[in-house]
């Protein structure tokens, strides 16, 4: 139960975190979260939108790749002035 906990908490870490994302990417997220107002018109990732069944999970990743943190944003032109 030990190892599980370890492994949940060191999950839970990286996703706060954003690891995994390109740097980009995470500056932006890491931003929205310290600044949530500046930064309301960022909705988050493309892999924040999709609650796939478990059985969905790995073909969906497979699928999407690494456009799974493509960042999405109210407004096409606001992100671009960034």
């Amino acid at each position: 139960m030990r190892q599980d906990r370890s492994r949940y908490l060191s999950l839970k870490e990286l996703q706060e975190n954003f690891e995994g994302f390109e740097k980009g990417v995470k500056s932006i997220l890491l931003r929205k979260r310290e600044e949530r107002e500046k930064w309301e018109r960022v909705l988050g990732v493309v892999a924040d939108i999709f609650e796939p069944e478990p059985r969905h999970e790995i073909p969906l990743e497979a699928v999407l790749g690494n456009d799974c943190s493509i960042s999405l944003w109210k407004e096409r032109a606001r992100a671009w002035r960034l």
